[in-house]
């Protein structure tokens, strides 16, 4: 337990996180491999949840449908639209040391973002040497309206097309390559040559 204060107010400073707590939500912990549950934890009135671990490879299990059931139950917003929010999950970890890395066991500074969507599946999870604490923040957010673009003008870099109408999405940086062709040739007719009668 001490070593869990010690962390959370060691990485709290990096560990800023936005959005409304998801309660009540199950989340279990696997080895990789082999699929072996070894913990379980369910998040807290702030949306967080935490695992002391040893060095290894570990699969996270943290289920769409359950946080989708929890929210519905809570905000009628989400019920009505679920496509309107966005469910994020912020992974930190904290070797003895007091070095902070991220969900692939590499040293950092901030925290690592995760989207929880359908498509989620299990979140593989490395602890470094030495092992350490992972601990997680469950929220959720309003997701921004993203700014349309006249569907009748020709799409940009950095655009998908969801439906009929294109949307602006983020900047790509890309390098454009332009290929110039040469110049057509008019190809002419070799001169004949008179055939002796």
């Amino acid at each position: 337990m001490l070593s869990l204060l010690l962390f959370m107010g060691i990485s709290s400073s990096v560990f800023a996180t936005a959005g409304t707590p998801i309660v009540g939500v199950p989340v279990g912990l696997d080895h990789d491999p082999g699929g072996i549950k070894i913990q379980n934890a369910t998040t807290d009135k702030a949306g967080k949840f935490s695992f002391k671990l040893e060095e290894g490879m570990y699969n996270l299990n943290l289920s769409y449908a359950q946080v989708a059931k929890i929210l519905s139950g809570t905000n009628k917003n989400y019920a009505a639209n679920p496509a309107a929010f966005s469910i994020n999950l912020m992974f930190i970890g904290q070797s003895p040391d007091g070095n902070i890395f991220d969900r692939w066991g590499i040293l950092t500074k901030n925290s690592t973002h995760i989207i929880i969507n359908r498509k989620t599946g299990a979140i593989s999870l490395t602890v470094p040497k030495g092992g350490g604490i992972i601990s997680a923040t469950l929220t959720y957010t309003a997701v921004r309206k993203s700014e349309k673009v006249d569907p009748t003008q020709k799409k940009q870099v950095g655009e998908v097309s969801i439906g009929k109408d294109p949307v602006k999405t983020m900047t790509q940086l890309r390098t454009t390559t332009t290929t110039t062709e040469a110049p057509a040739y008019k190809r002419e007719a070799p001169a004949e040559t008179p055939t002796k009668k």
